[in-house]
């Protein structure tokens, strides 16, 4: 089960979306509801639809991939305009399968940015940890242990 935290400068906004509204103010809020509403359910369905491949139980529920939305602090320093952080409860695989799963993750979530229209970030960085780590609990109804 993975813990995804997806960390933003709140003053990012996709050039894109300042090309489509004319606007930085309109495009900042169309920034913010683009990761509120489609890019937090979206990247859970990635993780879920692509478990095996990225390392994870091949059963691995859409409900329990958790996906935290955040924005730097006022004087946070040396931070990317996107930093996801991905924590994996299973045992790390080794270092050879570990930067596959590193690059497959990269790759898939730059994809899910370009299926919606949009360049990813070009300062978009991914840390990716493993466990394992050991929970249960339920989450919409649905019963996961880890």
């Amino acid at each position: 089960m993975p813990l995804i935290d997806v960390t933003r400068r709140p003053s990012y906004v996709f050039p894109e979306a300042v090309g489509y509204l004319g606007g930085t103010e309109m495009a900042r809020q169309a920034t913010t509801d683009f990761f509120q509403t489609v890019f937090a359910p979206a990247i859970a369905k990635l993780f879920a639809q692509n478990s095996a491949d990225f390392g994870m139980d091949h059963d691995t529920p859409e409900d329990g991939v958790q996906v935290q939305l955040h924005d730097y602090g006022e004087y946070d320093v040396n931070v990317a305009d996107i930093w996801i952080l991905i924590r994996f409860s299973e045992s790390y695989p080794g270092e050879a399968r570990a930067q596959e799963i590193r690059d497959s993750v990269f790759l898939a979530i730059a994809e899910l940015f370009h299926d919606h229209g949009l360049n990813a970030p070009d300062n978009y960085i991914l840390d990716v940890f493993w466990g394992p780590s050991h929970g249960c609990g339920s989450v919409n109804g649905t019963y996961i242990e880890w």
